[in-house]
């Protein structure tokens, strides 16, 4: 939903002008090196209220790109905290309550088969959108926290940044990595079902949009919520003069 939005309300380019995207990255050199590998040690002391990870947001201008290494130990610290666990199991509830798929059956059994799959989706959703595309497509997965200008704006540079993201050479690129990332957790969801219901394009299609609304509207609590909250920001560099 956050990007069919953004496409069909102006488009990417009416949403995000040149003139009101943060800082890129800054072309890196030697003395650069040190910083560069310390980052996703520093990225992964972000938390919200202390508690909550928050690997995947820039705070500061000219972070320094992230290496694939880095891209796939970010998001697999990621999938083994707390949090991953707790939205598997808001997931399988629903589920649950919904009692869908219905062959996963009901009871105790029957919420702890949704919670794997749930938990298996999200993780392979997960690696492909922010590991494995970035890595291919050199994109960076991290949202560029904005914080300047109208909220009106803020509010479409965060709905946007599905359709638009940091490429590793420092410009503003469509966001491929993200969307394929959703769609593939979307696919992988399907093998809940029975081999005869499975692959249902409608459902794949209804789950993306799901995942995608999800992906605006945490970029919306990035852009407008969550730096306060924020303690330890990492993956910062001082800005270039």
């Amino acid at each position: 939903m956050g990007l069919i939005a953004a496409i069909a309300t102006c488009g990417p380019a009416a949403l995000i002008r040149a003139q009101e995207l943060p800082s890129a990255p800054a072309p890196q050199s030697t003395s650069d090196a040190t910083q560069t590998q310390s980052q996703p040690n520093q990225t992964l002391q972000q938390r919200v209220l202390g508690l909550f990870p928050n690997y995947f947001v820039v705070y500061t201008p000219h972070p320094a790109p992230l290496t694939p290494k880095q891209k796939f130990v970010l998001t697999l610290r990621s999938q083994v905290e707390p949090m991953a666990f707790a939205a598997a199991a808001v997931s399988a509830a629903y589920g649950q309550a919904q009692d869908d798929p219905g062959s996963l059956g009901q009871g105790t059994g029957g919420y702890f088969k949704r919670l794997g799959a749930a938990y298996g989706a999200n993780t392979f959703g997960n690696v492909v959108g922010d590991a494995i595309m970035p890595s291919i497509l050199k994109q960076d997965p991290r949202y560029f926290y904005k914080g300047a200008g109208s909220a009106h704006s803020r509010f479409l540079y965060a709905i946007a940044s599905t359709v638009v993201c940091m490429g590793d050479n420092g410009r503003w690129q469509a966001n491929v990595s993200q969307p394929v990332g959703s769609l593939a957790a979307a696919g992988i969801s399907e093998l809940e079902y029975p081999p005869a219901d499975r692959m249902n394009v409608g459902r794949i299609f209804k789950t993306f949009a799901v995942i995608e609304f999800a992906a605006g509207a945490e970029n919306v609590f990035q852009e407008f919520f969550s730096r306060p909250f924020t303690s330890r920001l990492g993956s910062q560099r001082q800005p270039a003069p």
